[in-house]
């Protein structure tokens, strides 16, 4: 199935689930999906279900709480979009792309910010051995996915065959995924 939005849409008490054992495409289409609950995610791929995300439109998740922009136990696929992140209730920066349980996460395109750099993609420290990230191009808000500070030991997302490309923008350093 292949999801878009007529006009932005606000998410208060849970988040937008794509179900196990469904494949959606979601055109974002410079629509806004947003958490305004600082404890709710913006997305949610559940184990089983595969979501791709097309488009130039803003997912978001609010400050003061433990909401995700996206968190995938499932297969995510970005093709496209803007993707940020807000604080949790101590400041620190609630991860933009989260993969959990069995999730399998490859980015070809889109942005990627959380409010201190940090976090960008993260993997849930007791699911290592059963998700992955892979990075096949986007770019990433003083973020390295080459080298991210996020996992430890420092862990590289970039996919084999490619690179990352690093840029200043105002105040900010872009890491941009290239073929290598």
């Amino acid at each position: 199935a292949t999801i878009s939005f007529p006009s932005d849409v606000i998410l208060t008490d849970k988040a937008l689930s794509v179900k196990a054992n469904t494949k959606v495409t979601l055109e974002l289409d410079d629509t806004l999906i947003q958490s305004s609950n600082p404890v709710v995610d913006a997305i949610l791929v559940e184990d089983g279900a595969t979501l791709t995300i097309n488009g130039n439109g803003l997912v978001s998740a609010a400050d003061g709480g433990n909401g995700f922009t996206i968190i995938a136990n499932g297969k995510l696929i970005v093709n496209d979009g803007k993707f940020k992140s807000g604080n949790d209730e101590n400041n620190k920066a609630n991860a933009c792309v989260y993969a959990r349980g069995n999730g399998q996460v490859e980015i070809y395109g889109g942005r990627f910010e959380t409010p201190d750099g940090t976090f960008v993609l993260n993997k849930k420290d007791s699911d290592r051995a059963t998700t992955s990230i892979k990075v096949f191009g986007g770019e990433f808000v003083n973020f390295d996915p080459s080298d991210n500070a996020s996992e430890i030991p420092h862990e590289n997302f970039v996919a084999e065959g490619y690179k990352v490309e690093s840029f200043v923008e105002g105040d900010k350093t872009i890491y941009k995924v290239v073929k290598a």
